[in-house]
């Protein structure tokens, strides 16, 4: 008996993939300074602690009652922005409030993991004066990492949480550029203060691609050669080793984007691609299977 299943994303890891470098990078390697540049942060109480890998004194603890990093950094002229940041939360924070991870020093605020009280629920991203959204994701765990992302330029933004798109919007956004203070921690004027850990802030000038965000997330030094995310095709995305179809069908995917997964019937159905894996004898596939049955 054959078992008939819908493959959604396929991915080969081999080389490495070079991402769009930041302006500006806090590794909080013992320190709040700008790796690649000046713009250092002024830490006012967060606690250098563990990161995600269990290095000691390579992140930020931030205590949800008056924790903030502050960044003398300036989008002015930005007409594109991407922010990432990988983020813990720990729980509510004193006030019951939002939980900001970047922020600027007014009301225009970037990036939140928000909390509502006695428990974390939602996400909220806003990105200027004028324009915002709400968005909400299945709920943060406890204590556990997430890599946030937020993407903007005019006509259109995106979110993503560990690599995944959850949301776009065609919003056309006014206020880019920032020429205010950015916030780690914390929102505007001192409150929506993060209870957790934060960690690798990165800055860039331009719009990261989602390509480039999912090797981000994947660690760029794991050596992705191939993705499929089978987008309307079975092209891959970071290369030019696409796939053929072969009486495998299109079809919503896990997250009920329409022509975004494929579904193979079980018979005959397959795609075929020339993929060099001789060229390593280590090798890592990784894809999201539904199977509807036998």
């Amino acid at each position: 008996m054959k078992t008939i299943v819908s493959v959604f994303v396929f991915s080969l890891l081999f080389f490495a993939v070079q991402a769009q470098s930041p302006v500006s990078y806090y590794p909080f390697n013992g320190n709040a300074n700008d790796a690649i540049g000046t713009k250092h942060g002024t830490v006012n109480g967060p606690a250098l602690t563990f990161d995600r890998f269990g290095n000691a004194n390579s992140a930020y603890s931030f205590d949800g009652i008056n924790d903030v990093v502050e960044l003398n950094h300036a989008f002015n002229g930005f007409t594109e922005l991407t922010l990432s940041a990988w983020v813990n939360i720990n729980g509510a924070n004193q006030a019951n409030d939002l939980q900001a991870i970047i922020s600027s020093d007014v009301s225009g605020n970037f990036v939140h993991l928000q909390c509502l009280p006695g428990s974390v629920t939602n996400s909220a991203v806003y990105i200027d004066n004028s324009s915002s959204f709400l968005l909400d994701i299945p709920a943060p765990v406890v204590n556990t990492w997430y890599f946030v992302t937020l993407v903007a330029k005019s006509g259109s933004s995106k979110m993503y949480i560990n690599g995944v798109e959850y949301y776009s919007s065609s919003t056309t956004f006014t206020n880019i550029s920032n020429t205010n203070l950015l916030r780690i921690g914390s929102g505007y004027q001192n409150g929506r203060f993060l209870n957790g850990k934060i960690d690798e802030i990165k800055i860039y000038n331009t719009a990261l691609t989602t390509t480039q965000i999912f090797a981000e997330y994947n660690n760029a030094n794991s050596g992705l050669i191939a993705h499929y995310p089978f987008t309307g095709n079975a092209n891959n995305a970071i290369g030019t080793n696409h796939g053929t179809v072969n009486g495998a069908t299109l079809t919503t995917d896990r997250t009920g984007v329409a022509n975004s997964a494929y579904h193979f019937d079980g018979v005959d159905d397959l795609i075929t691609a020339a993929i060099p894996t001789s060229a390593t004898s280590n090798v890592t596939m990784a894809a999201w299977v539904k199977l509807n049955g036998t």
